[in-house]
This record gives C-alpha cells, structure tokens and sequence, in this order.
C-alpha cells in the first residue's frame, strides 16, 4: 500500500475508486465502502481511502495510526491519503476540493462516501453537492447508506462510548474485528515473576482510547503466532503508591518466554472483572489463577 502525506506534487494517471471519510476505528460501516472500492478493481480501477492525519480527538481514537495504516493494508487498499489538515487545506472551497483534489490529482472515476460526509471551506460540501458537480466533472458518486447494527446506525462515535462503558463484545461487532493494542513489551517491576507469574507490560500511544480499569481475556498475537491472555488496564494499585500512568499488563497463559522488545498486538475479547487492590501480594496471583482458568473457560482451552 502506498500511503501519500503530500499531493503538492502528485498526480494519478490511472483512474482511481475514492473512498472518503475519518475512518477511526476502520469499523463495519468504513469497511462497507472501502469495499466498494476494491470491487472496481474488476475494472482495473485502483482503490483509495482519502482522511486527514488526526488531529482533534485528544485521547479518543479507536485506532492509532499504525493499527488504521494496518487494516487499509490488509483489507488490499492500494493507496492511502493521509493529508495533514492544515489551515491551506481547510480554504479549499467545496467545489475546488472536488475538481482540483479529487478530479485533477487524483483522477476519480468513482468517489464513495456515506450519507452525512462533509467537507471544503467550513464543511460547506455535502452528498448532495457530490452528486451534483459528478455531472460537471464526469465521475459517479456513490454515497451508501449507514451499516447498522440492530436497528442503530454504526458510527466512531457510538463505539467509543461502548468502549468507555467496557463493553468489548459490541465493539469487537461494531468494527467487525476485535479490538487491540499494537504496542512494543517494556520493562516492568518483574514481581510476576517471582511468583511464577510472568507478564508482559505496554504503554499505547498516547492518542489511544482504552477500555476502562480492568481484566479482560484476551489475545496475544506476535512473531506469527496466537496466545491466550489475562490482561489487566490500569495502574495496578496492589503494588503502585500514588499516581501511576494507566498501563497494560498481561499475563500469557502457560507461556514463559523472553518478550522484551518484540511488537504485540493484544486483541480484547471479553471483560472478566473490575480492578482491584489487595492487601497481600500473594492474594493478587491467586486471583490471576482465577483469572486464568476463567480466560481458559472463555477460550475453550481447558
């Protein structure tokens, strides 16, 4: 996939199947026109998902870039746009966004989006404008409709507000795939260890939106390879004093080798419990063995 940051100097000579939108979380409704897209590929056409470099969520995206660059990838996207959105850009005027952008540079034939994308100087351009100037410009629109998931229009931001409320099992069918951490394992205070319970510790970027405080089950999927996990989200206050940064840790089932440095990707399945603190160290690894045979339970691994 090539991925453009810079259309100052660029020109596409061979015609192109746009998809436009934010596409944070890439959910089941993005997917649903990225794939329109990749159908024109039957006409040898090439497939583009056209978004902005985010900039205005503060902490609150589904997806870190990397993970978003990911599933263009994997869903056979041949181009990404990412543009950064600058105050040069947000002058464009609807109609020049369309003819000079889209037409001219990107050589359109199709332009996709869904029934309420918005865009140009002050969000002015709307499906219907898309519709109107494809007649001037020579390209078919296609807006499609919202997925919806019963009876509930699929959006980033109906997702978000399930995963503040922890509710992993309707945003894992909201995006249509499960939701993760790509992150690379650090040091911790290795008392896992110690007790025979060794764990793997990552910071998200920053911009990510975590579940909140807890134990999930979940995934570990590194070198080509699917673990099974307890993860517990937060500050560990069974043996952090004061205020500690939200992190990451988890505890890979029946595992025991060296993760330092390696890349993981942790997939969040289901929410076990909330996060507790306990008197005794000794009580906390008694409750991950719980944990355990709990994720064990839930994965059919017993």
């Amino acid at each position: 996939m090539l991925i453009i940051n810079d259309l100052s100097d660029y020109k596409q000579t061979k015609e192109c199947a746009v998809t436009l939108g934010k596409f944070d979380g890439v959910h089941k409704g993005h997917q649903k026109l990225l794939n329109i897209a990749l159908s024109k590929k039957e006409e040898g056409v090439i497939s583009v998902a056209f978004t902005f470099i985010p900039t205005d969520l503060g902490n609150e995206f589904i997806t870190d870039r990397k993970e978003r660059h990911g599933i263009f990838e994997r869903m056979g996207i041949d181009i990404l746009l990412e543009i950064p959105f600058t105050k040069e850009f947000a002058s464009i005027s609807a109609k020049d966004f369309v003819k000079e952008i889209l037409v001219d540079k990107m050589n359109a034939k199709y332009i996709i989006s869904g029934p309420d994308f918005r865009f140009g100087k002050d969000r002015l351009g709307d499906t219907d404008m898309l519709i109107e100037l494809s007649k001037e410009f020579g390209y078919t629109a296609i807006v499609e409709p919202k997925e919806l998931y019963k009876d509930k229009e699929i959006s980033s931001t109906y997702i978000r507000n399930e995963l503040k409320l922890g509710n992993i099992g309707t945003v894992n069918k909201l995006l249509g795939y499960k939701y993760g951490v790509y992150a690379e394992v650090i040091h911790g205070k290795a008392l896992g260890r110690k007790f025979k319970y060794p764990t793997i510790n990552m910071i998200a970027d920053s911009a990510k939106l975590l579940p909140p405080n807890g134990v999930y089950a979940t995934r570990v999927l590194f070198d080509g390879r699917v673990e099974y996990g307890v993860t517990n989200i937060g500050v560990k206050p069974t043996v952090n004093e004061g205020k500690v940064k939200k992190g990451i840790e988890t505890y890979i089932l029946d595992f025991n080798e060296d993760m330092y440095g390696k890349y993981v990707k942790l997939e969040f399945c289901w929410y076990l419990r909330e996060e507790r603190k306990y008197e005794r160290i000794e009580d906390l690894f008694s409750q991950i063995e719980m944990d355990a045979v709990a994720a064990k339970e839930y994965f059919k691994i017993l």
